[in-house]
């Protein structure tokens, strides 16, 4: 549709044919086998895409208008385009909140927030928003905090604060989030010393499933092992 594209629909056209033209079927089948799904996705890989971005303009309203597109690397592309220095929480927040799918998390994570100025407080917010264990937000809040292990702005009291809630989340056997939290308190454990990850592990291995039980348990035998 042209209508609400305005001044960039020459844009976003030109950019279509270039999508078209990278398009990988074998990338995109390979990404559907993987629970991705898009209604549009061309199998374009980052590297790609990266290249792509940088001969666009680094525009909010265009930035805005490719992320409310339906297709996989307009999505991945407006991220691209945004800068983490003039982000701010609301905007954080509503990106967050429409992630479709674990990739795109990632790279929400990976390219924007782990370096706004205002990390921590973001991190705290976005686990009060307590998202739906089963969708991809829901993992934003731990692929930050693996991001920000060795951020001394993550400090022992708040990672206390969010403890009940990484013990609630990690006890739920969701689909997306007791590998990335395993993955976060793990690195936590090797980098980070001063947080209490044990009580966690301990508190899940009191209330959760044989299958997140056993992530717990890997987490304290490695514990055990150095010494914390």
């Amino acid at each position: 549709m042209t209508h609400d594209e305005g001044k960039w629909h020459d844009t976003l056209q030109q950019l279509r044919i270039q999508l078209r033209r990278a398009m990988d079927g074998e990338t995109s089948s390979h990404q559907r086998n993987l629970g991705l799904e898009y209604k549009i996705n061309f199998g374009v890989n980052i590297l790609r895409l990266k290249a792509i971005a940088e001969t666009l303009p680094n525009d909010q309203e265009l930035a805005d208008l490719m992320w409310s597109k339906d297709v996989r690397e307009m999505k991945l592309l407006s991220l691209f385009l945004r800068q983490p220095s003039t982000l701010t929480t609301t905007e954080a927040l509503k990106l967050t909140s429409e992630v479709p799918t674990l990739e795109v998390a990632e790279q929400l994570v990976f390219r924007l927030l782990r370096f706004v100025p205002f990390a921590p407080s973001l991190l705290s917010t976005l686990f009060e928003q307590r998202y739906a264990p089963n969708t991809p937000p829901a993992v934003v809040p731990y692929l930050l905090l693996n991001h920000l292990t060795n951020d001394e702005r993550l400090t022992p009291e708040l990672f206390d604060r969010l403890s009940p809630m990484i013990i609630e989340d990690f006890s739920e056997c969701s689909k997306y989030l007791p590998t990335i939290i395993y993955n976060a308190l793990q690195r936590i454990v090797y980098n980070r010393p001063d947080l209490n990850v044990r009580t966690i592990c301990e508190e899940v291995c009191s209330k959760g499933n044989m299958v997140v039980v056993g992530l717990a348990t890997d987490i304290i035998t490695i514990i055990e092992e150095k010494g914390v």
